[in-house]
């Protein structure tokens, strides 16, 4: 048996289903290839679980996501974690360390959710979540159960030896394996009840994998020592072993279909077991030569999607995904090796159709035909030490031309189906196209070229660009115009009567690999999509992507194609559209960026309260209004089909394009509202459209509240200053006023003190009550001039000292001669004595004049005729002094000192 299973695997060329293989890349810096678990949540999207994380694909791009246990990076190479979802298909993350973590949809991460080191102790093992959200663990005799949305543990007790897996099956019922055997129980009240006999009859001892059918109520029970082995659930019959397969690896099983059961095999690939006849066969292998293919025999694991597709954890080289043959959007023709009625080589340079009907494939290992009618393919036998051929063209005599990159072009008899005569020496020749009876264009690496076939005459043809470009295809329509695709340099349309040509090129379109005529319009192929062009109003529609190197095309009939590519040769009906049911048709937003700094809901001071999928109402401060976010309309088939567009403030959509990134620069203050869509790139109908509205806050200064404490602030500053200018205004009503009975004073105090000085001599003469009463109220009338006065004076000068410097002598001579009217009018003697010497002093004369006049008149007032004033000036190099020596009306003798000592005035008395 283990020799027949290398045979089998040793010809696995021959019956390998031709399916389709589409890896998947995220080329990014945590693009980890190492993946060992797929699964896929509710909202469409795949999830691969590596070594350093997990990531979460799209269909364009993956989005790396790192789980943290008790605020530390889980290793995952060490701790070997699972990756499940529940009967909801929320996604779970478990660690061998006990971690349990539950995906957040609505905040976009993972959160921790339950420790099971808590209910024991040592190591344990995930056996597996059933469809009750009951989740099956073991740890060493002991068998445990948590009931998720509850976190409920319960511990059941078992006889039934170290426990390997469980596997449920529905209604409670399930299977266990251990290592003495198989059996079946029920789940009811935390206790396992209606526990079976040993279902194996004690031949499988080492069991590391079980599957059941539900369709034809078998289980699949793999076995270290006795391979893989089918029993019937209802008697417990042996229908089939496969005891070869011990000697193999199983790392998975998942039905396709119902009938197809998949192994994923630890370095053979991928096996189909067939339910009806147990019949396993060999479903997927790697293939150096071939790029639709896996690239690794190590399969960690398999899942199946809803549209059937098959995802394949190909360790340690990534994920590919597999549409199984007949659910493929297109006939393809590939190369079976070992089998002569295929397509010769699987890399397709050239194909076209003849004026009979055959199809023609020029490769890079030779050139076949195909008939339609018969269906049989035959290979041109050639003696040519080079079998790179690289185009095809029926020329106007019915012969085949074809061309050899090394060897040139040669021409093929279709009565003879072989590589005859030379044509022409064309070394490194892409294309050739008749131009009439006579001519032939060729296009090469280094340009151009129109040959005379007759008289094998060259003639380079020059075109309007910088260098002579790289000719990839060729056509010339009924009018003469000649089509060039380039590589690099766009499409060229050459009117050879005007003499005049015209360059088309964009961001996508540079690289012509085909051009094919289709009725008024034209199909250009660029590598990776397939566009129509109109020649009239010069626009081009996208019409097929996702095809990995497109190399040429012919048109079989109305609307019909077959293209090749270097993975083989495909048959498109143009007429019939790609179909868009496996398209999720929901719109995801993502990857919010601030400033092109990345935004989630952990980041410090984000604006986020929720993932940005889930936030209808984006609130914003004034200094964020520069953000950008992605798009992205699942479909793992042709996301190149998916075009976005988007408008802000309901103006007008943007022109659809393939980029999904949405990006808005210092977008105003106010409400904004965001609107994206998701349309079909074959006829620009809308797949789905997200509204989301944005707010952009003022910042603090420019709020509502800032605005009425500036208006509150206005009002009492306009109060302020009607206060103060009616308080200056009263002020100097006041001053005025002072100044007006000041000057009257002054005009009244000399008339008064002549008045005053009779009455003082009557009344000593007389002694009369009414001559006294009478000097009494003058008296008091002087006082109270003197203080009007006085306080005139302080009024009229400035509170601050004016120091200047000034020499005392003279100072003082001229205040006292200010008095000296006074003086003499009371005949008072006056007697100043200066200073010997000059002395400069520092004084305010202002205030020091209007001091020692008050103080002199006040003097002479108060003394009687005859009587002595003595001044005396008193000058050091630390001060000076003025002394007043005066005898008032009690002749007593009193002094008076103004000293000024440094800067600082004092007044002594």
């Amino acid at each position: 048996m283990k020799y027949a299973l290398f045979i089998v695997i040793m010809m696995y060329g021959l019956v390998c289903n031709a399916g389709i293989c589409k890896h998947v890349s995220g080329n990014g810096e945590t693009d980890n290839r190492s993946i060992f678990r797929i699964q896929q949540d509710v909202c469409g999207y795949m999830w691969f679980l590596t070594y350093n994380g997990i990531n979460r694909y799209d269909g364009t791009s993956l989005k790396h996501y790192d789980l943290q246990a008790d605020n530390d990076s889980i290793d995952f190479y060490s701790v070997n974690s699972e990756l499940f979802i529940d009967s909801k298909k929320e996604l779970w993350v478990l660690t061998r360390d006990g971690y349990l973590l539950s995906y957040n949809r609505s905040c976009d991460r993972f959160e921790g959710y339950s420790d099971f080191r808590k209910h024991m102790e040592g190591t344990f093992m995930f056996l597996t979540l059933d469809s009750l959200d009951n989740f099956w663990f073991c740890s060493k005799d002991e068998l445990y159960v948590c009931y998720l949305p509850t976190k409920a543990v319960c511990r059941i007790q078992h006889t039934l030896g170290d426990i390997t897996g469980i596997l449920p099956v529905g209604n409670s019922q399930y299977y266990l394996s251990s290592d003495r055997g198989v059996f079946s129980f029920s789940l009811l009240d935390e206790s396992i009840t209606n526990i079976s006999q040993e279902l194996s009859g004690g031949h499988c001892k080492q069991i590391y994998n079980l599957f059941y059918s539900p369709k034809w109520h078998n289980l699949v029970i793999v076995d270290r020592s006795q391979g893989i082995n089918i029993f019937d659930c209802d008697n417990g019959e042996l229908l089939c072993s496969h005891k070869s397969w011990k000697d193999l690896r199983v790392n998975n099983l998942k039905l396709l279909g119902e009938d197809n059961l998949l192994i994923a095999t630890d370095g053979v690939g991928v096996f189909q077991m067939n339910m009806e006849n147990y019949q396993i066969t060999p479903f997927l292998d790697t293939d150096i030569g071939k790029e639709m293919g896996i690239r690794s025999n190590r399969i960690a694991d398999l899942y199946v999607d809803e549209y059937q597709r098959l995802w394949v954890a190909d360790f340690p080289d990534g994920i590919t995904m597999y549409t199984p043959p007949g659910q493929e959007r297109y006939k393809w023709f590939r190369h079976i090796e070992g089998n002569n009625q295929s397509l010769l080589n699987d890399r397709v340079n050239a194909v076209l159709r003849d004026s009979e009907g055959h199809i023609w494939f020029a490769t890079d290992k030779g050139v076949c035909c195909y008939s339609p009618e018969t269906h049989q393919w035959q290979e041109l036998t050639s003696n040519l030490p080079c079998k790179l051929y690289t185009s095809l063209c029926e020329l106007p005599s019915g012969d085949i031309c074809v061309a050899n990159y090394m060897h040139g072009l040669f021409l093929i008899r279709k009565d003879e189906m072989e590589i005859g005569d030379k044509f022409a020496d064309a070394i490194s020749a892409n294309v050739v196209f008749p131009k009439d009876d006579t001519y032939v264009w060729i296009g090469t690496d280094c340009g151009l070229y129109l040959l005379n076939g007759k008289t094998q005459e060259w003639k380079r043809i020059k075109l309007p660009v910088s260098s002579q470009p790289f000719i990839r295809s060729l056509y010339q329509d009924e009018y003469g115009k000649l089509y060039v695709g380039t590589g690099g340099k766009g499409l060229l349309i050459i009117n050879q009567e005007e003499d005049q040509t015209e360059i088309y090129a964009s961001e996508y379109i540079r690289d012509i690999s085909l051009i094919v005529p289709d009725g008024d319009c034209m199909l250009i192929g660029t590598g990776k999509e397939l566009y129509n062009f109109n020649p009239a109003n010069k626009e081009f529609h996208l019409l097929l992507g996702g095809i990995d190197n497109l190399t040429s095309g012919s048109s079989l009939r109305d609307g019909i194609l077959m293209l090749g590519t270097s993975m083989g040769a495909f048959r498109f009906d143009k007429q019939a559209s790609f179909s868009l049911n496996g398209i999720h048709p929901y719109l995801y937003l993502d990857n919010f960026s601030i400033l092109h700094q990345l935004i989630t809901t952990t980041t410090k001071n984000t604006p986020l309260n929720h993932a940005l999928n889930y936030t209808k109402v984006l609130n914003l401060g004034y200094d964020q209004n520069t953000f950008s976010f992605t798009a992205a309309t699942i479909n793992y088939d042709a996301s190149e089909l998916i075009l976005y567009s988007w408008k802000l403030n309901n103006r007008k959509w943007t022109p659809p394009t393939r980029k999904n990134l949405i990006s808005f620069s210092n977008l105003t203050l106010g409400e904004h509202l965001v609107s994206v869509r998701a349309v079909s790139a074959q006829n620009g109908n809308p797949i789905s459209q997200r509204n989301m509205r944005v707010i952009i806050h003022p910042p603090l200064w420019q709020t509502r509240g800032a605005f009425l404490c500036y208006g509150i602030l206005i009002v009492l500053l306009g109060f302020l200053f009607v206060y103060v200018w009616l308080v200056w205004r009263q002020r100097n009503l006041s001053r005025e006023t002072v100044k007006v009975f000041v000057s009257a004073t002054r005009d009244v105090c000399m008339p008064l003190t002549l008045i005053k000085n009779p009455l003082e001599n009557l009344c000593r003469q007389y002694s009369s009550d009414t001559l006294k009463n009478i000097l009494q109220q003058i008296k008091g009338i002087d006082s109270m001039f003197t203080n009007l006065v006085t306080v005139g004076r302080i009024t009229s000068h400035p509170r601050r000292l004016s120091l200047l410097e000034t020499e005392l002598n003279t100072y003082l001579g001229e205040t006292i001669e200010s008095i000296s009217s006074s003086v003499k009018q009371k005949k008072i003697k006056l007697h100043w004595e200066g200073t010997p010497d000059f002395a400069h002093v520092w004084i305010d004369k202002e205030k020091m004049t209007a001091i020692l006049q008050g103080l002199l008149e006040m003097i002479v007032d108060c003394m009687n005729e005859g009587e002595s004033i003595e001044i005396v000036t008193v000058y050091t190099l630390r001060n000076w002094k003025i002394k007043l020596e005066f005898t008032d009306n009690d002749c007593v003798k009193k002094k008076c000192y103004i000293t000024k000592k440094g800067r600082k005035l004092t007044h002594l008395a």
